[in-house]
């Protein structure tokens, strides 16, 4: 992170958007962007919960940007991960909201099946 700004740098960014959640865990990544996230007392919440369709035990995590466009930028990479995007991602909402659903054998997994 660029401690003059706080911003998230290229490099870190380029890490959230390569992560390969099928050769690491996806906790890596959930702690490496709750490490990036300015104000994760208000903005990053991690929970667990039950998925809306089949009512298995998940991870939830719902970030919120509020507005700032360091974690904006972070959304942006997160969101341009397909492995992640089209596995996790639940929903997105107008003001910066977003939630994804981990299920807890992805979320518990130490090293990811190869």
């Amino acid at each position: 992170m660029d401690e003059d700004y706080e911003y998230p740098t290229d490099e870190e960014l380029n890490t959230i958007r390569t992560f390969d959640t099928t050769k690491r865990p996806i906790r890596e990544l959930v702690e490496y962007i709750k490490s990036l996230w300015r104000n994760p007392d208000f903005g990053f919440k991690l929970y667990r919960g039950r998925d809306t369709l089949f009512k298995k035990s998940v991870m939830r995590l719902e970030l919120y940007t509020g507005g700032w466009s360091g974690n904006e930028s972070i959304m942006e990479a997160l969101l341009n991960n397909l492995c992640v995007y089209y596995s996790f991602w639940e929903e997105s909402r107008r003001g910066g909201h977003y939630r994804f659903e981990i299920p807890m054998d992805k979320w518990k997994q130490r090293r990811a099946n190869i």
